[in-house]
């Protein structure tokens, strides 16, 4: 009896040995045979740049018809940082076949009024010029820069929202009487309106140049997206160095985000009839040079 016993005690020790070392075996096993994981440092991703050939492409009647869309009395008060009073004045250029401009408005903001109602220098002006090309585009914003950097002026390339664009600083020197063949043209309205008001219907007037010279004592921005050219510029007597150049790509990104132009909307053919108004459709607007 004795006896029995005792080999039952052994056949349970052993077996209770045997299932601690299979224990171990299932839990600890060595080093190398456990799963291991390792995470990689995520690489730094650099600003999106596009492309201004892939712009988007604009025709004339698509440019803003009054400065209130291409800037708002908010948009000014945050970029500058302070509400700014003063006048506009908006104007609309005929096209320039021979360099391949079809179209341009440019408009003044903060103008201010002497006592003898004389306006002032606009505390920044802003031209938006359409060409029958994208490449034309690029390459007369191409041009702008390399003729005021001749002049002296240093140019600052710079992002606006990822699109390139270059800042323009020089001297305040008198600017030349010969207008950038990218500004020139005759206005076919030019008028100056109180703030928040539309253009009248009156006389034509001088507006600023659409591509005011840096070296006359202005910090100029130039940006190329699709067949689109813009052009902003402020005085030095307004705000000037980095300073300058910061409110420019503010205001810059502004004026992008406001003249975006819309989606080409789908167009029906109506059936003939007895009268049309087909020819004074395409009188009033006229299609974009291709020359």
């Amino acid at each position: 009896m004795r006896l029995l016993v005792a080999r039952r005690t052994a056949v349970l020790s052993g077996a209770a040995v045997l299932l601690g070392a299979l224990a171990a075996c299932s839990t600890g096993g060595s080093p190398s045979s456990a799963a291991t994981t390792t995470s990689k440092a995520a690489k730094p991703t650099a600003a999106a740049t596009y492309d201004p050939m892939a712009g988007p492409v604009e025709t004339p009647a698509q440019l803003p018809k009054s400065c209130s869309k291409i800037l708002e009395d908010t948009d000014l008060t945050a970029a500058f940082g302070s509400p700014q009073v003063g006048d506009t004045s908006y104007g609309s250029y005929a096209p320039l076949p021979n360099i391949g401009r079809t179209g341009r408005v440019t408009c003044g903001f903060i103008i201010g009024i002497d006592p003898f109602g004389h306006p002032g220098p606009a505390g920044v002006t802003v031209s938006i010029i359409t060409y029958n090309t994208a490449a034309n585009a690029v390459r007369r914003a191409a041009t702008e820069v390399d003729n005021t950097v001749a002049k002296g002026a240093t140019a600052q390339p710079v992002l606006v929202n990822g699109h390139p664009a270059t800042i323009l600083a020089g001297p305040a020197t008198a600017p030349s009487p010969a207008a950038s063949p990218a500004a020139s043209g005759t206005a076919t309205s030019a008028t100056a309106t109180p703030a928040g008001q539309p253009p009248s219907s009156s006389p034509a007037q001088p507006a600023p140049s659409a591509t005011a010279s840096a070296s006359g004592g202005n910090t100029e921005l130039v940006m190329a997206d699709g067949n689109r050219t813009f052009v902003i510029t402020i005085p030095v007597s307004k705000v000037s160095g980095s300073a300058a150049a910061t409110t420019l790509v503010n205001i810059m990104a502004l004026v992008y985000q406001h003249t975006l132009p819309s989606p080409a909307a789908p167009t029906t053919t109506a059936a003939p009839s007895a009268s049309t108004s087909t020819s004074a459709t395409s009188a009033a607007s006229p299609k974009p040079s291709t020359t």
